[in-house]
């Protein structure tokens, strides 16, 4: 009763809806065919600027199987997961192919791929979050890497992710030589400001603790003191 009241309240509204979130562990049911039932629910949507997908269970979700439905879906531009994991490429392919898609959150999330290739996969993107991912040093220099030849992205989140020195320190120079990166979040990572190299504080400085006034400026936001 509870899915197909969802389902009823998404095909009366299908046309007009601007944001949904959808929490799987609200959804599932043992009784049912939970894939089923996610697509049944997925399918009633025809137009969604804004999706949400979460699952608030314990154990991660593979969530492949709903790539080939998200894509029936028009105008998505913003996307985001949580606690599920991707066992294919199949979210490369929908990034590929969705040419309206501005910002992606992958949070808490596990994928067999290397997290660099959303960046080589997208045309579009211009905000990327992927928070407590679980990223090494050596996955963050796969990412800056990527950023050096992306020049659309403007803000990416790698909060959460245990980052050491030489992960910050790449994050630090994709910064500095990538224009058009605006905004570098990595706030709660196994190095805070203080333990920087002198030069990269004092560099730093000015753009740590600036006001909302310096919005034109670079940001490097390692979670350091206000």
């Amino acid at each position: 009763e509870k899915v197909n009241g969802i389902i009823e309240e998404l095909r009366s509204r299908s046309t007009e809806l601007r944001k949904l979130m959808l929490d799987f562990a609200v959804i599932a049911n043992p009784s049912l065919n939970n894939q089923a039932v996610i697509a049944a629910v997925l399918n009633e949507i025809v137009t969604l600027p804004k999706l949400k997908l979460i699952n608030t269970n314990k154990t991660k979700l593979p969530v492949d199987f709903m790539l080939p439905m998200l894509s029936n879906i028009e105008q998505i531009q913003e996307l985001s997961f949580e606690r599920v994991t991707f066992e294919t490429n199949a979210i490369l392919d929908y990034i590929a192919a969705n040419n309206n898609l501005q910002s992606l959150s992958l949070n808490h999330c596990s994928a067999v791929f290397s997290y660099s290739r959303v960046l080589t996969s997208s045309n579009s993107l211009h905000t990327l979050k992927l928070k407590s991912c679980g990223l090494s040093d050596s996955q963050t220099k796969e990412i800056c890497r990527a950023l050096e030849v992306d020049k659309k992205l403007v803000k990416i989140d790698l909060s959460g992710n245990e980052l050491k020195m030489e992960g910050l320190w790449w994050l630090f120079q994709c910064a500095r030589k990538n224009s058009s990166l605006r905004e570098v979040m990595v706030r709660g990572t196994g190095e805070s400001c203080e333990s920087l190299p002198a030069d990269v504080i004092k560099i730093l400085d000015c753009l740590l603790y600036t006001s909302d006034a310096a919005d034109d400026m670079q940001c490097v936001d390692l979670g350091g003191r206000r």
